[in-house]
């Protein structure tokens, strides 16, 4: 079993407030012998048919935001797979 985890960050600069949407992917498996289980979704939306998450988010001026994700991949031992 493989663990991956993202942080994702953003900043904004202007000097007003904006509106944000965010999307990212964690991978789905091809194989059936290969499992992917969404550990922690952020508190975004799961598309989980896509593999999708989504953020939206209002962003107060000058100020920044971060958050992670992860996921876990089980692969069988005689079998590879690159998580980059």
């Amino acid at each position: 079993v493989e663990n991956v985890g993202w942080e994702l960050a953003v900043r904004n600069n202007k000097a007003q407030a904006i509106e944000l949407m965010v999307t990212d992917q964690y991978p789905l498996p091809v194989r059936s012998e290969i499992e992917v289980k969404l550990d922690d979704d952020g508190g975004a939306q799961v598309n989980a048919e896509k593999g999708f998450l989504t953020w939206k988010m209002k962003l107060e001026p000058r100020t920044d935001r971060k958050w992670t994700f992860g996921y876990s991949v089980k692969v069988p031992k005689e079998r590879s797979v690159v998580l980059e």
